[in-house]
């Protein structure tokens, strides 16, 4: 059946050239669109069934367990003195040395106000135009979190996802939703208002899982890293990603497609595709740039994070409660079964925090056409 859909995709694809090519009616290139639209949401729906249930999307725990036990065992990593640790103590070490590293020490981007980092970020922040946004009530941003939310937050947990460190699964919250809802409520609330998480919601563990067609699997960095939260914690991190989820369509760019509600990655490559129908028709030349940035959300300065927020108009009651998600955090590297001890975290976005789309490197800018006369230029970023 999912070979059939992608065939036909294939097929709509190929009309689509054709009508394109031919100068076809804008309504059938239009109306082709639509329907690749759909069969691409299909496929990628049944990409992500594979990825998290295996090849054959085996209904059996047990074998798609096993499948992707190959991906996370580690025989051996390399240290950065080139000696290659094979003891569970060895590798603890290279994973931890690597990723205190990367996020334990923080980026001196716009660490320190005083610095000239801190004066750039500044300057960069104070240079930017944002459309002005008066009508917006950010009351129900910074209102107690109810028990109503507490619940719905928890049924839309993703039953797919590996428990935290506590081992307590998304299933146990969702069993127990009416006896813990009331409780987690009252501990949400209390935690935002002084400021900081208990201890259990401030950890996390890190796993490695292989990247595919790497051959040196000895150089950590060819190794996915992955941060297991607790439940409760991405709990409370979905309840602040939705409040603030009703604003950004209407506060961030039409070009930003991360984190918005009804924007998937596949209307940006659309709209990346009609600015080039748009060039080829009108005989223009046009450079398509794609710029990938190494380790991005992992190297997001805290300080210059709370910054942009504020930019944005946000409260600083809520950014408060932003803030407190990350104060404190601390992650272990477990390999192979092995723990490894604790480092903190002071650099760095997770997923599911509404924080990670306002940054300016969860955003996009796109090229456009004018469409208003052939002598007008397309309008694009900034590169700075």
């Amino acid at each position: 059946m999912q070979s059939s859909r992608y065939k036909m995709y294939l097929g709509l694809l190929g009309r689509l050239d054709i009508l394109i090519s031919q100068g076809g009616d804008p309504e059938d290139i239009a109306a082709v669109k639509n329907l690749m639209r759909s069969y691409q949401y299909d496929r990628y729906a049944s990409l992500v069934k594979e990825r998290d249930h295996g090849s054959y999307r085996s209904p059996d725990p047990y074998l798609s367990c096993k499948r992707k036990e190959g991906t996370k065992s580690i025989p051996s990593l390399r240290g950065t003195d080139g000696t290659l640790e094979e003891s569970p103590r060895g590798i603890l070490k290279v994973v931890r040395d690597y990723y205190i590293e990367l996020l334990g020490k923080g980026s001196p981007q716009c660490s320190e106000e005083g610095t000239s980092h801190g004066r750039r970020v500044d300057d960069f922040l104070s240079e930017l135009t944002l459309p002005e946004h008066s009508d917006l009530s950010f009351d129900e941003l910074v209102s107690e979190i109810t028990i109503e939310e507490v619940t719905e937050s928890i049924q839309q947990q993703n039953k797919c996802k590996s428990p935290g460190p506590d081992g307590l699964t998304a299933e146990f919250y969702q069993q127990f939703c009416d006896l813990l809802a009331p409780h987690l409520t009252e501990v949400f609330n209390e935690s935002l208002a002084q400021g900081l998480l208990p201890p259990s919601m401030r950890t996390s563990a890190l796993i490695l899982l292989s990247k595919p067609n790497v051959l040196d699997t000895a150089d950590v960095g060819n190794w996915r890293p992955i941060s297991l939260l607790n439940v409760d914690r991405k709990v409370l991190a979905k309840i602040l990603m939705k409040r603030v989820q009703g604003l950004a369509r209407r506060v961030l760019s039409t070009s930003q497609y991360c984190s918005i509600e009804g924007r998937t990655v596949f209307d940006a490559v659309f709209e990346v595709r009609e600015a080039l129908e748009k060039c080829r028709d009108g005989e223009r030349g046009i450079y398509l740039l794609a710029l990938d940035q190494s380790k991005a959300f992992d190297r997001v300065d805290h300080r210059c994070l709370w910054s942009v927020l504020r930019k944005y108009g946000l409260p600083g009651k809520f950014v408060n409660w932003i803030i407190t998600l990350y104060r404190g955090a601390e992650s272990f590297a477990l390999v192979n079964g092995w723990r490894g001890k604790t480092f903190r975290i002071r650099s760095g976005v997770r997923q599911g925090v509404c924080s990670r789309s306002l940054h300016p490197k969860g955003r996009g800018r796109h090229v456009t056409g004018s469409g208003q006369g052939s002598g007008e230029a397309f309008t694009g970023c900034c590169l700075r």
